[in-house]
């Protein structure tokens, strides 16, 4: 059976100057035990936590598009959305710092 990841990150795609993460993900949970879900801006998150998963990976940063526009946080997702439903949150960035985590 699968181990079913949803995945919230603000930079799936990337931009101009650098690759998005999400083909670091697809390398590293691209096998057949991960079925993986993405979310890549808040208007989706209404929907994307409806459906049961056995984990969630969150971008400790959310600072770019619309994320950052509406000066999303990683623990207001945590608080509003995640917190409740049980299944494991692992937080990972790519820009990671004792000044971030606060």
């Amino acid at each position: 059976m699968a181990y079913s990841l949803l995945i919230i990150d603000d930079d799936l795609e990337g931009s101009n100057d650098h690759e998005g993460r999400k083909i670091t993900y697809e390398k590293v949970f691209g096998g057949d035990g991960f079925n993986v879900s993405y979310v890549s801006n808040p208007s989706e998150l209404n929907i994307a936590v409806q459906t049961p998963v056995d984990g969630y990976l969150l971008d400790i940063i959310l600072d770019k598009g619309q994320w950052g526009r509406e000066r999303w946080t990683s623990k207001r997702v945590i608080d509003d959305y995640l917190s409740s439903k049980g299944p494991p949150i692992f937080l990972v960035s790519q820009g990671w710092s004792e000044d971030t985590s606060r």
